[in-house]
């Protein structure tokens, strides 16, 4: 990395701070980040070989701008299951590892494909610096991606940069202490995982709705029926659910400040669960409810976020001022955070467009349409994605203290699109 990307970098994290402390830095943050996008797409047309065959088919060169980017250059988020179908399931993993240099800035050597199953694959891959997220869909195609140890450490470490830490730590830096309740499985490999993973390693206690591990060959093939299976059927009865409420319990009569964190399809269950099963728990004062991963396929059985909050608000004693939802993808390495006036605020380490129905947008431009990303700290494969889900973005201040770009309202998948992501192999994986 040279020494201008490096300060580049810095730069934008550091504005991430002040973002997060309610300082507006909208228009300070965005000559850094445009600076880093325009170099990735010189990076990513140097070495990486879908990417480069993209812009030779187009005749782009490395002197581009941003809207060239937007309207020719961005990637379906379905490059990253776009291998022929079936090479995991028969353990084709020499054609996947082939498939897998075409996406990826590095070298991949070619004992990588020697292995028998996808956890062997994935942990080899590990072994040469190339961290493995992966997600996957109705249509069962699992979507990998790649990423190096620097793509990797921003994956990881960028949400402290825009994150409000002090509920985790006091005005001099020391832990405070929690209870964390995980409504799902272990795990790491999902994102939804591995933040739950983080969160359990800083509580003081913690505690799994489902105690069963969920690795890359659980997931595997896990298509999301239309109308997501009985939790609780499919997760061992009420059994899971009688020692949350225990684990809960016990937190409150030792006046331990609790965080729950799950798909919000399962923090429903949960407390309609925890009611059947004798009653409300009122939680410490200071408590926390936190969701990520969306409906996804239980998108039928979804309830108005304000019936959620109601229903959390009853069942647990948390009201909607300490719910915060979060929408992120396995191919960014930032995430959007939820705020009490419904909005999903968008940190300055990323940059949102909205398209229309002929994949053209504008930088900057409000709007409705399909979401796409431009990621400055993607940087071991293509950052530049059209998701497939649809929202509106806006800009402005907003009561929660915040300046700048904001997803106003719920972001809801584009029709005839696949549910994917975490909360649609968290479902398919527990059916």
């Amino acid at each position: 990395m040279d020494e201008a990307t490096t300060k580049a970098r810095e730069t934008l994290l550091d504005l991430a701070r002040r973002w997060a402390a309610g300082d507006n830095v909208v228009d300070d943050a965005r000559i850094p980040r445009h600076a880093l996008l325009l170099g990735n797409h010189r990076h990513y047309r140097a070495n990486i070989a879908v990417y480069r065959e993209l812009c030779d088919s187009l005749s782009v060169g490395d002197d581009v701008d941003l809207d060239t980017i937007v309207n020719e250059l961005m990637f379906s988020d379905q490059l990253f299951k776009s291998y022929a179908p079936g090479l995991p399931e028969r353990a084709e993993f020499g054609d996947l590892t082939h498939w897998l240099r075409s996406l990826y800035s590095g070298e991949i050597p070619s004992e990588v494909a020697a292995v028998g199953t996808l956890s062997a694959w994935r942990n080899t891959l590990a072994r040469h610096g190339v961290r493995l997220s992966y997600s996957s869909g109705t249509s069962g195609q699992m979507s990998f991606v790649p990423r190096d140890a620097q793509s990797w450490a921003a994956l990881t470490n960028n949400g402290q940069t825009y994150s409000d830490t002090s509920w985790f730590l006091d005005s001099d830096g020391r832990p405070r202490p929690f209870a964390c309740l995980v409504a799902g499985p272990r795990g790491t490999g999902l994102g939804i995982q591995g933040a739950a993973a983080g969160l359990t390693r800083m509580a003081a206690r913690s505690h799994y709705l489902f105690d069963t591990e969920l690795d890359i060959d659980g997931v595997l093939g896990a298509g999301s029926p239309d109308a997501g299976p009985t939790i609780v059927n499919a997760a061992g009865g009420a059994a899971p659910f009688v020692q949350a409420r225990d684990f809960l319990r016990s937190a409150a009569e030792d006046k331990l400040r609790v965080l729950v964190f799950g798909a919000p399809f399962y923090l429903r269950q949960l407390c309609q669960q925890l009611a059947a099963l004798g009653g409300n728990i009122e939680l410490p004062a200071g408590s926390m409810v936190s969701t990520g991963g969306g409906w996804k396929s239980f998108a039928r059985e979804m309830i108005p976020r304000a019936d959620l909050l109601a229903m959390i608000e009853r069942t647990l004693g948390i009201g909607a001022a300490a719910f915060k939802d979060v929408y992120s993808t396995a191919e960014i390495n930032c995430s959007l955070i939820g705020c009490a006036e419904g909005r999903y605020h968008i940190p300055p380490l990323l940059e949102v467009v909205v398209l229309d129905e002929a994949f053209l947008g504008e930088i900057g431009a409000p709007g409705t349409g399909l979401v796409g990303f431009l990621d400055p700290f993607a940087t071991s494969y293509p950052g530049f994605i059209i998701t497939g889900d649809v929202a509106t973005l806006s800009e402005g201040h907003c009561a929660c203290g915040l300046h700048g770009p904001f997803i106003d309202g719920e972001i809801q998948r584009a029709t005839n699109r696949e549910v994917k992501g975490c909360g649609g192999v968290l479902a398919a994986a527990l059916s």
